[in-house]
């Protein structure tokens, strides 16, 4: 009797071992084919993205496309509107960095047509925004700020122009201006040249009287802080006297941003007077956040 329900629990044990491994294959074969399709389902995912496509371009060969199309319709449309509107003359200095993004507008190096007027028109509002910066500029004066330090002199002795250079000793940094004194008699400074470290040489046509015994009444601006190696004056006295012109060179630290955007601001009118619109545009770029700087630096005053 034991023997026999020893039998019969083996095959019971048997049957219950060969149903466990019969499941226990299906589940990972299940599991295998599953796995089979979730890797053909990413094939097709895979090779569309690793293949090149002919009808999208890179984010690069977008930009070039862009940069080297003609341009839409609607910036002809605009520089159309812009050239049949009437411009007054600024009333802030917010108005004038305004125009100078319609002048950027205006000469678009992308657009060759309308290159007749827009010029002309450009060349207008340019008056306009360099008239206004200027007589912010004066109203704000910036003299205050200004430490003077005396360059030299020379007599001047005659009617006819003549030229003379006058060294700082010892050099002098961050030169933003330059002022003049007359004794004895009035003097006629035409020009101006500043040679810098570097050799560098600005240029000023000034052509103002330096009214005698008046103390550094006229002053010249440069356009940046310079480090002045020599200053070439031509000038001129009256009639049948003698004059002595006294140099001085004003340094400040506080920032001639109208200045400098003044500067950038005539070479743009220059490059459109020239037809180089492309370089005016680079020249407005820089005089715009000139303006912008000079804007914030009167509101903090």
């Amino acid at each position: 009797m034991y023997s026999i329900m020893n039998k019969l629990g083996q095959k019971k044990f048997f049957s219950f071992s060969l149903l466990l491994s019969i499941l226990l294959c299906l589940i990972v074969i299940t599991g295998f084919s599953q796995e089979q399709n979730r890797e053909k389902e990413k094939q097709p995912e895979v090779a569309k993205a690793s293949t090149p496509s002919n009808t999208q371009p890179s984010k690069k060969e977008a930009t070039e496309v862009k940069t080297n199309s003609p341009p839409d319709e609607k910036t002809v449309q605009y520089i159309q509107h812009l050239l049949k509107r009437k411009y007054a003359p600024p009333l802030s200095l917010f108005e004038s960095i305004r125009l100078t993004e319609n002048v950027r507008e205006l000469i678009n190096p992308g657009v060759t047509i309308f290159k007749g007027p827009r010029k002309e028109k450009s060349l207008t509002l340019m008056n306009l925004i360099i008239d206004y910066v200027k007589l912010t500029d004066d109203r704000a004066s910036s003299l205050l700020f200004y430490r003077w330090y005396y360059i030299g002199r020379h007599r001047v002795i005659s009617e006819q122009i003549q030229e003379e250079k006058f060294t700082p000793r010892p050099l002098i940094k961050n030169v933003s201006a330059i002022s003049f004194n007359a004794e004895r008699a009035d003097v006629h400074i035409h020009f101006m040249k500043v040679i810098d470290l570097k050799g560098n040489t600005t240029s000023f046509k000034i052509d103002k009287w330096i009214l005698k015994n008046l103390p550094r009444k006229e002053v010249c601006f440069l356009y940046f802080p310079t480090t002045i190696k020599e200053i070439v004056l031509d000038y001129s006295t009256r009639p049948n006297t003698w004059a002595r012109l006294r140099v001085f060179a004003g340094v400040t630290d506080r920032p001639e941003y109208a200045k400098a955007g003044l500067y950038y601001l005539a070479s743009a009118k220059k490059e459109i007077e020239n037809s180089t619109f492309d370089k005016a545009d680079k020249h407005l770029v820089k005089a715009k956040d000139y303006l912008i700087k000079f804007n914030r630096q009167l509101r903090l005053d």
